[in-house]
């Protein structure tokens, strides 16, 4: 079925929740298996870290931004920071180095 098929019978747009031919979304078919590196509240530490991967050429995706962006920023629910399972040692060792490797 086509996209366009899909927003016709569902009244609304499928592109965010795409999934392959095994269930899977379109982001694991892209990075592989992903971990999760971090967790946290924080914006500010979660726009540093991102910061951080992204000069270090370390591809990443943040879980869960959705739902923090839905409680009104109180800081309830987490965001995950997720990398490639690959890329998992060259992210640890980088944020280790600055110090950034850490739950809160």
């Amino acid at each position: 079925m086509t996209d366009r098929g899909r927003q016709a019978k569902t009244g609304r747009n499928q592109r965010f929740f795409a999934r392959d031919d095994l269930g899977a979304p379109d982001n694991l078919r892209h990075y592989g298996r992903m971990k999760q590196l971090i967790t946290t509240t924080d914006a500010v530490r979660l726009s540093f870290l991102c910061a951080l991967l992204r000069d270090g050429g370390i591809d990443f995706t943040v879980y869960d931004a959705q739902i923090a962006a839905l409680e009104g920023g109180i800081g309830a629910f987490p965001r995950r920071v997720m990398v490639p399972t690959a890329a998992f040692l060259a992210a640890k060792t980088l944020l280790e180095e600055a110090a950034q490797f850490y739950d809160d």
